[in-house]
């Protein structure tokens, strides 16, 4: 009698991937990439991380992003108007150097009984620290604010003529005014160029 060979069972070879052409490139990089309009660069794209800064900070607007931003910014609002209520430069700087910690809503609130008195760095100096700071006592830090702002009128009035000076350094070297707050006071708002220039120097 034959005897019967029990069959083993065969292996199966496990199949390739299909492999991809040469020179085409696949994962999700590479399918941004593809997926972009022309003209469009994907986000992020070649824009590396700045050395010193925490990780997902965003990378700083390049000149030409920047100059986008401005041409949005002049599109949307031809004719753009600050918040702050002021009727000239040196008001103007008053209510900047208010406003520091503070709203504008809360800063227009205090500041019309305070122009009514004084509106000119002469006025402000004889109006003296004690008043002033009773007629912003709603704002945040008025008493530090009413000091700056009576000492500040008094170096207008000793070294600039009693006029706010047009220079950003001689606005930073004012009691009370920082490099933020001499932006804001050097240029009226609708001067897009000037705050352009001001935001490449930094």
């Amino acid at each position: 009698m034959s005897r019967k060979t029990a069959k083993t069972p065969s292996k199966k070879t496990p199949s390739k991937p299909p492999s991809r052409p040469k020179g085409k490139r696949t994962g999700r990089k590479a399918v941004l990439q593809q997926t972009v309009p022309a003209g469009k660069p994907a986000k992020n794209q070649g824009r590396r991380h700045v050395a010193g800064t925490p990780r997902g900070t965003p990378p700083p607007w390049s000149p030409a992003e920047v100059e986008e931003a401005f041409r949005r910014l002049r599109a949307a609002q031809p004719e753009p108007k600050g918040e702050l209520v002021h009727v000239d430069p040196y008001t103007l700087l008053v209510a900047v150097v208010l406003s520091a910690q503070a709203t504008d809503a809360g800063v227009n609130k205090a500041t019309p009984a305070l122009f009514a008195l004084a509106d000119r760095p002469e006025k402000m100096v004889a109006l003296g620290e004690e008043k002033v700071r009773d007629l912003i006592r709603t704002i945040g830090l008025y008493r530090t604010k009413a000091h700056n702002v009576v000492a500040l009128s008094q170096k207008l009035i000793e070294q600039h003529g009693g006029e706010v000076p047009p220079s950003r350094e001689a606005l930073e070297a004012l009691p009370g005014v920082g490099r933020a707050l001499s932006v804001l006071s050097e240029s009226p708002p609708g001067d897009f160029r000037a705050r352009r220039q001001k935001l490449r120097r930094r």
